[in-house]
């Protein structure tokens, strides 16, 4: 009893505690009761930075819709980044209702639209478990009435060695992410990661089958002569290679020699996190639309 209080207590004041086990059982997230275990500046940007990781652009117009003389000025201040990393979001969110797969695997959906004439999105996030950009934000991006989206959450391994709290190989991953999503029932399926989703991004286009596969600065793994045994070859599938920096041109290459595909240089952006660039100069919108096109 002692133990399950104390474990009771280290959760009701950790922040991103709360959040997973609310997620998890896609319950309501209470934003005024979270911030009030907030006691520090530092307190309110992890809890701020996990709401970004988890909610939907819905999500975030309702703690605007609080008001500000509930929530605290901090609390103020991050909304209004939002009217710079995507204009719309507060007056116009887009309509993905959050359901939780499993903590590492959360499908954004509109309800409203059929899914046998929407697509497939399956993104898979980066070391800071987004796409480079909040996950609200990235998503204010894609239109809710054309598309479902699956976003996975790496291990703190590699998305190649399972999912959080599911250890598996990666075909384990691509059969639960298959058995659980359904991915035949859409129209077609495109497959996208950032940074570390990036190598993860194109095997699974492989081995889904999918319509195309965009790697964003990512590389191959460092044991990657573990992958290449059981690799299929991929000759109808458009796979594409995002990059900014000559590093990652350099990892581009790389990718591009064993899976096949085309380059997509990002011109006059000589730094990893590209979207965040293309994002502050209002060309993500586009670039966006040219990948899903």
């Amino acid at each position: 009893m002692m133990l399950h209080r104390l474990q009771e207590f280290w959760r009701l004041r950790d922040p991103y505690d709360y959040i997973r086990h609310h997620v998890e059982n896609d319950e309501r997230i209470d934003y005024l009761k979270l911030a009030s275990r907030c006691k520090t500046v530092n307190m309110f940007n992890r809890l701020h930075i996990d709401l970004e990781n988890v909610c939907s652009p819905l999500e975030i117009v309702e703690v605007r819709k609080l008001g500000p003389s509930k929530y605290p000025q901090i609390t103020g201040r991050w909304l209004r980044h939002f009217r710079k990393w995507a204009p719309n979001l507060l007056e116009a969110p887009q309509g993905f209702k959050r359901r939780a797969i499993s903590y590492p695997v959360m499908l954004y959906q509109d309800p409203a639209y059929d899914v046998g004439e929407k697509s497939l999105l399956v993104a898979f996030a980066d070391d800071a478990r987004r796409l480079m950009l909040p996950i609200c934000v990235f998503l204010q991006y894609v239109d809710s009435r054309r598309w479902d989206v699956v976003v996975l959450k790496r291990s703190l391994r590699s998305h190649t060695r399972g999912l959080d709290r599911m250890p598996m190989d990666f075909h384990g991953v691509i059969d639960y992410v298959e058995a659980e999503v359904r991915p035949a029932q859409y129209r077609r399926v495109i497959t996208l990661g950032t940074s570390g989703g990036g190598f993860a991004a194109i095997w699974a286009a492989v081995l889904m089958r999918a319509s195309r596969g965009i790697s964003i600065c990512g590389c191959p793994p460092r044991r990657l002569h573990t992958f290449l045994k059981d690799r299929p070859a991929a000759p109808d599938i458009d796979l594409c290679y995002v990059f900014g920096s000559d590093q990652d041109r350099k990892a581009a290459l790389s990718l591009q020699e064993l899976f096949g595909g085309r380059l997509r240089p990002v011109p006059d952006i000589d730094d990893h996190v590209v979207l965040y660039h293309m994002l502050m100069r209002r060309q993500f919108g586009e670039f966006l639309n040219e990948m899903l096109a």
